[in-house]
């Protein structure tokens, strides 16, 4: 009441009397934080040591693929940091799988696993070392490669296995103490918020009594502050973020770690925001599931949470963060939530499952056989490529049979006796063979014929190797590949360098090959013959030995400007040339040389052939010739002449039976002055010596000459000659007369060949960069057996003593010569009954082109270079 007082003694017993209620509470309250504070602590100890355990074990998995990996990217790139990784792997493995092994000292099963798992990564390392110790080695490294690959992969397969049982292990019992630690954590929270309230109402009652009492009214504010400052210690120890909210879901306490995990302003984080507030802005921001569903997703789950419905979800923050959210209600009606950080627990939950599928696939999924053993050789594993090779099925062999059911008995016999033979010892013919001939760092690996469930056999390349853990032999693995197409590549190799050895050694062409610094490296028994050397008087000397003077001196500089960027004349090419035998005879010879590489080493090839009868023959063919030239066609020429001259009445008119004699013999005058001219001609053409004039000239203008020349010959077979109207013209680069000889004899052939009354048409078509003359007939056509020797000298369709139609057989051959010598090409097409075409290709004279060949004639010839 305004005025009245409180005696003072009195009111000074209240005090003091509140004072001590007031110490009392505070002390009864310090003890209940500190005592769960405690508890809470040793509640969170069992996590923690989970937590410890699951992280070893990542760490030894992470160890195992380091060292794997850097196995891998040494023996691939020869990389020393890769070997480094390798290396510091391997030197810490031991350490850390002793560090688990003390952390799980407490569970028996977890330390048989680690024994399993100590025995599986020394087997892993070891087939890590043996890939390094690979790198550069023998050309099987591949399929070594390969075998270790394998085998490692099988004890990789195993870790995995283990760590999966370790981690379902430490997860299961995770679950139990991460529940026992949130009933801790929950009974925790509620003694704490009831000390809080209890305290509350202790202050608040002496706060009435003590109304205007300053002093006590500052030591209670003292004592709430620091209070709620142990409760906030309490919250901040906690990992996972917890959020209290009283019963009508109003924000009345949180941990820092709540306001990091809900990315929640801390500038709105204050005792009484609604509860409704924070999950509208979280919703909103996309937490949930999008701005769209946010109002609805807050109207359920406010409605659920006035139902004081526990649960438990997770969510994934927009920043690709995952949060388990549980929510409980303590016995005094708080409602509390506690958020935890599970997007490491996601990842490392997807890689198990990824590792488990790839391991359940991997053994099946080798392109070799693989066959895994006990230590009683009974088979363990059987995978798919075995399954293909051999016939049997996994379920027949595995637990049931050894590997002996696939191997011939007397190749395992013999390979018995040589183990015997080399270790001093008797090596029963069995399965014994496998496990003496292998040992730590020495797989047995060697060819073995593998009999399939027909009974067919199959050649298979075979390593066999032990799976060890220290001293003690666990089983035995093998792998192999079959190796039956590189079985018949070796054997098509021998037979084709048999065959090529045979045709080196009987080749009629001495074959020598030289390296790029000119010195011979071998030596064919025909260039032996040839040159009169031996191969080893000759091998690994200069080739210069075997040339005269002045190539014998210039070689060797022609060898150097080629290797330096210069052209050669000879590459690919056959030219006549001069060689010194071994006795000091010059001999001539056709060489033709080529170029090739063996690896990185150029070499060249040369093929020599000794021409001395050729050049013989050439010789006696010369003097044939120039007889026939002077001793024959001479006096032939005068005797057809005359007989012409006869014939045409120049000595008065003759008998008629004279006359048809003298008809007669003109003729066959004139034929045998054309065969002696043929021959002559083709006796130029071979030797180099017929003359050409070349000179730009049109194309249209020697044809119609030769139609003209070949009209009245033409008359006498009855046979007309007619120029296409669309014939083209061109301007070539050729001897008017040699292609006028060309065109008459396709002219002479097409009227010879055509029935009478027929028209032998000729056409002439321009391209862009070659003109074409066409004789067209319509005789019988050339018989396809000719086609191939119509060019050939002497060649003739009917070659009988009766055949109708008169000629050499040389005509066709001289005329290709000559289109040869102007750069064209002639060809013909034709069908039994249908006649014939003939085409002459030649290419169409260009001034630009006129002027390379004069640069290029003005420049000196050079000789070959290599």
């Amino acid at each position: 009441m305004p005025g009245s007082r409180i005696p003072s003694g009195p009111l000074r017993r209240v005090a003091i009397v509140g004072a001590a209620a007031l110490l009392l509470v505070a002390a009864s309250t310090g003890y209940a934080v500190y005592r769960e504070s405690r508890a809470a602590a040793a509640a969170h100890i069992p996590v923690d040591h989970t937590y410890e355990v699951l992280e070893q074990i990542r760490l030894v998995f992470s160890t195992v693929q380091e060292a794997e990996s850097g196995a891998r990217g040494y023996y691939v790139n020869g990389d020393e940091s890769s070997l480094d990784n390798y290396m510091r792997a391997a030197g810490s493995l031991g350490g850390e799988i002793d560090t688990l092994e003390r952390l799980t000292a407490d569970n028996p099963a977890q330390t048989a696993r680690i024994a399993t798992l100590r025995k599986l990564a020394l087997v892993r390392m070891m087939r890590s070392m043996a890939v390094i110790e690979l790198r550069g080695a023998t050309p099987e490294a591949t399929e070594a490669e390969s075998t270790n690959a394998a085998i490692g992969s099988q004890a990789m397969a195993g870790v995995r296995a283990v760590v999966d049982e370790m981690v379902a292990e430490e997860r299961a019992l995770l679950a139990i103490r991460e529940a026992a630690h949130e009933r801790q954590t929950r009974i925790n929270l509620g003694i704490v918020t009831a000390s809080l309230v209890i305290a509350l109402l202790a202050i608040a009652a002496t706060g009435i009594v003590t109304l205007g009492h300053l002093v006590r009214r500052r030591e209670a504010e003292a004592e709430l502050a620091a209070r709620s400052a142990r409760l906030s210690a309490t919250l901040a120890c906690l990992t996972q973020g917890v959020r209290v909210c009283d019963a009508d879901l109003r924000l009345i306490a949180w941990n820092q770690r709540y306001l990091e995990l809900a990315q929640f302003p801390p500038e709105l984080a204050r005792p009484g925001v609604s509860f409704t507030q924070i999950l509208t802005r979280m919703a909103v921001r996309g937490d949930f599931g999008g701005e769209a569903s946010a109002e609805a997703f807050v109207t359920n789950r406010m409605a659920q949470l006035r139902a004081r419905q526990e649960s438990t979800m997770e969510f994934m923050r927009t920043d690709g963060t995952i949060l388990e959210v549980r929510d409980s209600y303590s016995a005094e009606g708080y409602y509390v939530t506690t958020l935890t950080d599970i997007t490491e627990r996601k990842q490392v939950e997807q890689t198990l499952r990824a590792l488990t599928a790839f391991q359940s696939v991997m053994f099946d999924a080798a392109a070799t056989l693989i066959i895994v053993t006990n230590m009683e050789a009974v088979i363990t594993r059987f995978n798919a490529a075995a399954e293909r090779l051999l016939g049997y099925t996994a379920s027949e062999v595995v637990g049931s049979h050894t590997p002996l059911l696939f191997f011939d008995r007397d190749e395992i016999a013999a390979r018995a006796r040589e183990l015997s033979a080399e270790l001093g010892r008797t090596v029963e013919p069995g399965i014994e063979v496998f496990r003496v001939a292998s040992g730590p760092g020495r797989p047995d690996r060697r060819e073995w014929s593998m009999t399939r469930k027909d009974g067919s056999g199959v050649p298979v390349l075979l390593s066999v190797t032990p799976l060890r853990d220290k001293n003690e032999v666990l089983g035995y693995i093998g792998v192999g590949i079959d190796i039956t197409e590189r079985k018949l590549a070796e054997q098509r190799t021998r037979e084709g360098l048999a065959r090529l050895t045979a045709i080196y050694d009987n080749a009629l062409d001495g074959l020598i090959t030289i390296a790029e610094s000119g010195l011979i490296e071998s030596f064919s028994p025909a260039a032996e013959r040839i040159f009169g050397y031996r191969a080893e008087e000759v091998v690994g000397r200069n080739v210069n030995r075997l040339m005269p003077e002045p190539y014998h001196s210039a070689h060797d500089g022609y060898l150097r400007n080629y290797l330096a960027g210069g052209e050669s004349k000879i590459l690919g090419t056959r030219r006549e040339l001069e060689a010194r035998r071994k006795d000091g005879k010059i001999v001539p010879i056709e060489i033709a040389v080529s170029e090739m590489w063996l690896e990185r080493r150029r070499l060249f090839l040369g093929a020599v052939r000794d021409i001395s009868e050729r050049k013989e023959v050439d010789r006696l063919k010369n003097e044939f010739v120039s007889i026939v030239s002077h001793e024959l066609r001479t006096p032939l020429t005068s005797i057809a002449g005359a007989l012409g001259l006869l014939e045409a009445g120049a000595v008065g008119a003759l008998p008629e039976k004279a006359e048809r004699l003298v008809g007669i013999a003109h003729a066959n005058s004139e034929r045998l002055v054309r065969l002696i001219n043929d021959i002559l001609d083709t006796a130029k053409i071979e030797s180099g010596r017929m003359d050409f004039s070349f000179s730009p000239l049109s194309i249209r203008r020697v044809v119609e000459d030769s139609i003209e020349a070949n009209r009245a010959y033409a008359e006498e077979y009855g046979v007309r000659l007619t120029l296409d109207a669309g014939a083209a013209d061109g301007t070539v680069y050729g001897d008017p007369d040699r292609l006028a000889q060309v065109f008459t004899n396709l002219l002479s052939n097409a009227v010879k060949f055509s029935p009478v009354g027929q028209t032998v048409a000729i056409g002439i078509e321009r391209g862009a960069e070659t003109v074409q003359v066409s004789v067209r007939d319509h005789g019988p056509g050339i018989p396809a057996e000719f086609h191939s020797r119509i060019f050939q000298k002497f060649a003739q369709a009917d070659a009988s003593d009766s055949r109708r139609k008169g000629g050499t057989g040389l005509g066709l051959s001289i005329a290709k010569s000559i289109v040869d010598r102007h750069g064209g090409a002639i060809s013909f097409e034709s069908r039994p009954g249908q006649g014939a075409v003939f085409r002459v290709d030649l290419p169409v004279w260009h001034e630009d082109r006129a002027v390379a060949e004069r640069r290029d004639a003005a420049q000196p010839a050079r000789e070959p270079t290599a």
